[in-house]
């Protein structure tokens, strides 16, 4: 080692002699390879230890984040503007008077 060499005769005696761990080999790591605490957010991790932990506290999603569409039964809130994509009405009568529809928007001839 003192004259530049590895002072060995194969790879893993060289890894060994220049004090290189397992992870010397890889060319990534995985979550196999972690055993430490959770990698925090200015390094590239979440700080947390499992995916519910980074969900809840983190990103703080509520349970409709976690669905594909969402329908009556999901819906507790006013009624949902014109501008955000609503009818602000909660029946069909009013819902076409917010969308100034007129009485044949009813008719079916």
């Amino acid at each position: 080692l003192v004259n530049g060499g590895t002072d060995a005769s194969n790879a893993g005696d060289a890894r060994y002699n220049l004090n290189l761990g397992r992870l010397a080999t890889k060319d990534y790591v995985d979550n196999l390879d972690w055993n430490g605490v959770p990698l925090g957010i200015e390094n590239g991790g979440t700080g947390q230890t499992s995916g519910d932990d980074y969900t809840d506290s983190i990103l703080h999603l509520g349970l409709l984040a976690y669905e594909s569409f969402v329908n009556d039964d999901d819906w507790l809130g006013e009624d949902l503007s014109l501008v955000n994509g609503g009818t602000d009405a909660s029946n069909a009568g009013d819902a076409r008077y917010n969308l100034n529809l007129g009485r044949l928007a009813t008719k079916d001839y």
